[in-house]
């Protein structure tokens, strides 16, 4: 971990303490989700437009090791699910150059979408404390599970229910 890395989760740690949530911060299960960010290319998506879709949103950071460890299970989700029934958005939360995160992402074969915000504890998801965190966003935009720390694809699907119905239409073939 370079020495920027080191103060950007330190300066995120002791932000996030300075400003604890509060009782009417958003990102609660049974919550409206409300997300609306530019991807690598400039493109904005807003969670609106997956609507009738699951959504994953999951915040994450190059310097953060439980976050790298969580890419693959989130690749595997995206690519059972996507673009009908799920999409996963990966949110870089942080602060570097733009070539770096494009580098880090090809290097992953990261093959979702890849949105970027600063580096803020309080995001239109509710307050971020802690890296990696996942919202789990139902097809009607309504958060039904906040998981933090590295999440599985078996734990996605069963958030979604999509593990079931993947292994009955599989049966079907």
């Amino acid at each position: 971990m370079s020495v920027r890395s080191g103060l950007s989760a330190l300066v995120l740690t002791c932000v996030a303490l300075a400003f604890p949530p509060q009782p009417w911060a958003a990102g609660r299960p049974g919550d409206a989700a409300e997300l609306r960010l530019p991807d690598l290319d400039g493109r904005i998506h807003d969670l609106r437009d997956y609507r009738g879709r699951w959504v994953i949103v999951n915040f994450w950071a190059t310097w953060c090791p439980p976050c790298r460890e969580e890419i693959p299970e989130l690749i595997l989700f995206h690519e059972r699910h996507a673009p009908d029934q799920a999409v996963v958005l990966g949110v870089d939360f942080e602060n570097i150059p733009l070539h770096e995160l494009e580098a880090f992402v090809d290097e992953q074969f990261m093959d979702y979408p890849i949105l970027t915000t600063l580096a803020n504890p309080r995001t239109p998801m509710g307050y971020i404390l802690a890296l990696p965190v996942t919202y789990v966003v139902d097809p009607e935009g309504v958060i039904r599970k906040v998981h933090a720390g590295p999440v599985t694809a078996a734990e996605l699907e069963e958030y979604t229910g999509l593990g079931a119905a993947a292994a009955v239409a599989a049966g079907d073939q």
